[in-house]
């Protein structure tokens, strides 16, 4: 984090290579995020209702409670550590502070509520559901966008 804590970015190269090569892994992150959030709950409101609550007709089991509280536990894990990470970077280089400080309350809001969402309709069902697939899509999509913004941000210097 000596990134925070100094102003020689300008000068120093291999630290805008390890910021940037970070913000790429957080791209490849975010992106097999949802590859595996639709392979394993579904990003489809038929699929994944039919994951959280089960279907009879087609002889799916409802997902354990346990394997959600896991999946919600997770996510919010990584997604507070990734935010941090992105945030930092994102506020030491952007010169417009209104527009990253509404990227960052999106971001931030998004990202929180996307597990609790999750969690909420495998009690309520239906339209938590919907809620749920919008928020972690549009959370993913703004933390891929902040990351392809730091990365222009970081090499603009």
């Amino acid at each position: 984090m000596k990134f925070l804590s100094t102003k020689e970015l300008k000068e120093n190269s291999a630290l805008k290579t390890l910021i940037y090569t970070l913000l790429c892994f957080f791209i490849l992150f975010l992106i097999l995020d949802l590859l595996l959030r639709h392979l394993n709950i579904g990003l489809t409101y038929t699929v994944a209702l039919a994951t959280i609550r089960g279907d009879e007709e087609a002889f799916i089991e409802p997902i354990l409670l346990e394997s959600l509280l896991l999946i919600a536990h997770m996510d919010l894990f990584f997604s507070m550590i990734l935010l941090l990470i992105l945030t930092s970077i994102q506020i030491r280089l952007s010169s417009k502070k209104r527009v990253s400080k509404t990227l960052i309350h999106a971001l931030s809001i998004t990202a929180l509520m996307a597990p609790i969402a999750l969690l909420l309709a495998y009690f309520t069902g239906l339209y938590l559901v919907i809620i749920w697939i919008v928020l972690f899509i549009t959370w993913h999509i703004l933390a891929i966008l902040v990351s392809l913004k730091s990365i222009y941000l970081v090499y603009r210097l």
